[in-house]
């Protein structure tokens, strides 16, 4: 599985969201919500839904029951009690530079509606050319205007992937204040 991010209602759940399932050799074009609860670590709802993701879908709760799982190119929300998916025209912005987000990049959500991306490799466009290079910066994006904000220049960005990715404390997230 890839393309695979989480959240936390409450306290009480982690919903996980895969983009892609690797299927008999193949990549399938469903994606996954799996709800555990965190007092019994069983799962306590299963939902599958018609896209993939080719990168870590950004995650965020609009309302009590509402997922909301956005893609450059797709995004849904999703009713948690109707089991109900709808598509949404909501997408997330390309990176500055016109660059994708690739499974490759730390990607974590800081705050209110906020998403922090850093680490990663970067080409522009659509299609993964053979000239690629490694990502030296770290974003911002408020998902309220959709714009993304370059937070650090190199070297400062390259020390943040793990941090991010685990939600420890890290350099830059220390020097911005997120409101």
């Amino acid at each position: 599985m890839d393309a695979t991010a989480l959240i936390t209602k409450e306290d009480k759940s982690i919903y996980i969201v895969t983009g892609r399932c690797l299927v008999n050799g193949r990549f399938s074009r469903v994606g996954m919500v799996d709800c555990f609860d965190t007092q019994t670590g069983e799962v306590v709802q299963y939902l599958t839904f018609p896209i993939e993701f080719n990168h870590k879908p950004l995650l965020s709760f609009q309302q009590d029951n509402i997922l909301r799982i956005q893609s450059h190119k797709q995004s849904l929300n999703i009713n948690l009690q109707k089991i109900k998916a709808n598509k949404s025209t909501n997408t997330v912005p390309l990176l500055p530079n016109n660059y994708t987000l690739d499974l490759s990049h730390a990607v974590c959500s800081i705050g209110d509606n906020k998403v922090f991306v850093c680490g990663g490799i970067i080409c522009a466009g659509d299609k993964r050319p053979e000239d690629y290079s490694v990502n030296p910066n770290a974003y911002l994006l408020d998902q309220k205007t959709g714009e993304w904000k370059v937070l650090s220049d190199p070297p400062e960005a390259l020390d943040c992937p793990a941090c991010c990715t685990v939600k420890l404390p890290c350099k830059i997230l220390r020097k911005i204040v997120i409101s």
